[in-house]
Order: structure tokens, then sequence, then C-alpha cells
């Protein structure tokens, strides 16, 4: 019985590692604090190195250096509080929209993001999901196929799997190809699922010639894997936001800084050998080298995040000084693929790094997701961005005949007159955006 309880601890801690590592990276500002102030009520080998932080002075010198910053803008940072909610679908269509997709492949992926459920599966059978389909013409299995997996490379990882066994599949082969127990576990789902299933490890040891600890641990990464990748978006609730980042100019060229030190002077205390040797009993010796072990992780990842938050957002500020010297109309193209192959991070991290991620610029603050922007080009058109696009959609209902307006779908046709290829549902959601009526409305307002 002793023996059976040490197995299932070791399992939960090392699940519980995998998901503290992804939701650190995930985790806001506000988040990551309460994370941080949590564990080191707990952890006694964690404290703070408060002589370093300089919040305060942070801000002070991002004031005096940025000469375009207004004196509204000026203000204290902590007092811009923004409001998040968001659910699984605008998750996936912001990776949609920045990501690297075709107008045909954006066009079919509209249509796959609303048959993904909220636990984020699309159990769709592809012949009757062909079916419901309106472009023209009509894709091939083949290419919804092909937008499909994709999809499925999006974050979370195992979204848009068409079962349980291909979402597991999905989310180890996003693993590190490092990882100890990547292939075997990825054989153990693909080739032994039934008796994973029914908890025959035996045959699974037999099958594949393992031996227990060698299965143990192949079990255990299979435990951490989440069956529902979609359940984190459903039922979410606004949460406030203040700056990760901060980006100042230092001789001549812009840099990215954390906003708050707190994170980056988290200190791991290395007096557990000395406590170790003033007790006697077992469990006092536990606890001293598992609350270590948890201190030393969670140092670790945050670290890492750290170190890919700067590293991300250094790439998009790089990539956009031209909107920190001029402002917002000169923002350029940028999407999730090009920050992976600067990075060398997987699509699935940068998203995570960006999500709910706020900076501090002389233009005011943004979220990292406000700096990706995907330009919609035609055969004869030069870059347009997204913003650029409301005005254009205002221009052409201020010109409608007032008894005949026109409907999203005109709407879409009169864009494609002029290169912009965008859907009708983002010509919706930019026309509300604008707090412009539907045609309908329009027309029976007029009327009255």
């Amino acid at each position: 019985m002793l023996e059976l309880k040490h197995v299932l601890t070791q399992k939960l801690s090392f699940s519980a590692k995998l998901q503290q590592s992804v939701k650190l990276l995930q985790y806001s500002a506000i988040e990551l604090n309460q994370a941080t102030q949590d564990i080191l009520e707990q952890n006694p080998f964690l404290e703070i190195d408060n002589q370093s932080i300089k919040v305060e002075k942070n801000t002070t010198e991002l004031t005096k250096t940025s000469s375009h910053q207004t004196a509204a803008e000026s203000k204290n940072i902590l007092q811009e509080i923004y409001s998040v909610d968001e659910d699984l679908y605008t998750h996936l269509k912001w990776q949609l929209d920045t990501g690297d997709f075709s107008i045909r492949e954006c066009q079919i992926a509209d249509f796959i993001l609303d048959a993904i459920d909220v636990n984020g599966y699309f159990y769709s059978e592809l012949q009757a999901f062909k079916s419901t389909i309106t472009l023209r013409p009509k894709p091939r299995r083949a290419e919804i196929i092909k937008v499909l997996k994709k999809i499925q490379k999006f974050d979370p990882d195992g979204v848009a799997a068409q079962s349980v066994q291909e979402c597991l599949l999905l989310q180890l082969r996003a693993f590190s190809n490092t990882h100890p127990n990547k292939k075997l576990a990825i054989n153990v789902i693909k080739n032994e699922y039934e008796a994973l299933y029914t908890k025959d490890f035996s045959l699974i040891s037999n099958n594949l010639h393992i031996d227990e600890e060698m299965l143990n641990g192949v079990l255990k990464t299979i435990q951490s894997l989440n069956p529902y990748p979609g359940a984190m978006f459903d039922n979410t609730k606004s949460i406030y936001m203040i700056p990760d980042l901060m980006v100042k100019k230092n001789k001549g060229y812009w840099q990215v800084f954390l906003y708050q030190d707190l994170y980056k002077n988290i200190k791991l205390k290395n007096n557990h050998n000395e406590l170790l040797q003033k007790v006697f009993t077992t469990t006092e010796k536990t606890f001293i080298r598992t609350a270590y072990n948890e201190a030393k992780w969670f140092k670790k990842c945050i670290d890492n995040r750290n170190s890919i938050l700067l590293k991300v957002a250094q790439i998009i500020i790089n990539r956009q000084t031209d909107f920190l010297e001029k402002g917002g109309v000169y923002m350029h193209q940028l999407n999730l693929s090009v920050i992976s192959e600067l990075s060398g991070l997987h699509i699935s991290t940068i998203s995570r790094a960006v999500s709910k991620k706020y900076v501090q610029t002389p233009h005011g603050t943004h979220e990292l997701k406000y700096f990706f922007r995907t330009n919609l080009i035609g055969q004869e058109c030069h870059d347009i961005s997204s913003d650029s696009i409301k005005p254009i959609i205002k221009q052409i209902i201020v010109q409608e005949n007032p008894l005949k307006p026109y409907s999203d779908e005109q709407i879409v046709d009169a864009l494609n007159l002029k290169r912009i290829n965008i859907s009708r549902r983002t010509v919706a959601k930019y026309r509300m955006s604008l707090n412009i009526a539907s045609s309908f409305k329009r027309k029976l307002d007029r009327v009255r």
C-alpha cells in the first residue's frame, strides 16, 4: 500500500510540473504576480531581492526617454487597466489571421474553426463537412485535410483533433525531440491505445519489450497530456492587465525590458543541505527535499518564461521600429511563422508567449498580439494592413444607396474590386467594430 501511494504521488508531481511550466508562460502579469506571491508564502527556499526591484525607476526613465509620449500617456502605467475575455474561437482565429495561409486556405479554415467544439475537437466527418462549405469551387478532400493539419499546429496543442487518440498524438509530437519519452509515448498511443485504455500495462510491456521502469516513465508522460485542450477557454472571465514589458531607446536602438523586475529577481536559497543535517525524521527530510526541488523548478520556469518572452518581444519590436518612431500607420506585416523562423521556437510556444502580454510603448500600451498584422495582398495591390480596411468599409457604406444598402457579401465584392480579399465574417466583424448596423437595420432606420 505504501509503495502504491509513492508511485501515485510521483505521477501527479510529474504532471503538475509540466502544467506549471506551460501555465507560467501563458500567465499575464497579474496572474504571474499572484502565482509568485503564493509560492513565496509556501516555499521557504524562494525569496525576493527587494533591492533589485526598480519598477517605478524604470517607468520614470521610460517617460523621460520617450520623446513621442504625451502627458496623458506618461502617467503611471499601473493605472492603465485592460479587460480581456478570449474564447477558444477568438484565440484560434487570431492564429489563423497571423499564420501562413493563402486566401483560399483562410476561407476553408474559417469553416473548420466554426466546427470546433468547446473542448477543442473537430468531430465532423469530412464528407459531411465538405457539403456545408459554400465556397466556389468546392474544396477537395485533400484541400480540407491540408488546412486541418495546419490548424492542428495551433495553440493549444491537440486542438482540432478528430479523436482523443489523435489529440494525444498531436500533443506528443509538439514535444521537443530531446524529450526522453517522446518516441516511446507516441508508439504507445499509436499502436497500443486499446491496451492503454483498458490499463493492460503488462501487454504494453510485452509488445514493446520494455521494463517496468521505462513503462512508468512513459505513462507519466502520457498522464501529463490534456484530453480536453479547449476546455481552458470555456467560461472565461474578464481579468485586468498591467504591462509585462516596456520598450525604450538605448544608444539609438529600441530595446525590450521586463516591466517588473520582481520576476527576474526571484532568488533560490541553497541552504537545503545545511537544513537536512539539522533534522532527523524521514518526514522532515522529505519535506525539505521536495520543497527545494519545487523551488528550483519554479525558478527555472520563471527564467525560461522571461527568456522566451524577451526573445519574442525583441524580434517583434525589431520588425515594428517604424511604429515606435512614427506611429500606428507605419505598422508592417508580421505573422507567427516569421517569429518562429527567426526565434527557432515552435509556433504554439510563441502563441502562448504573446497571449495576454502587454508592452508599454511611446504610443500607448498594447497587447503583443497588436503587432501581428496579416497584410491582404492582391495582384496589383500594395500592402494593406487590417486596420486600414475599416475606413474603406466605412467609405463603401457611406456611398451606398440608402434604400438599397450593401449586404456584407456585397461589401466583400466591392473590396475584391480593390484587390482586397477578406471573408464575409471578417467584414461583419469590422463593420460591428465601427458601430455600423446590418444592411437590414440600416434600411429600416432610413425608412423611418
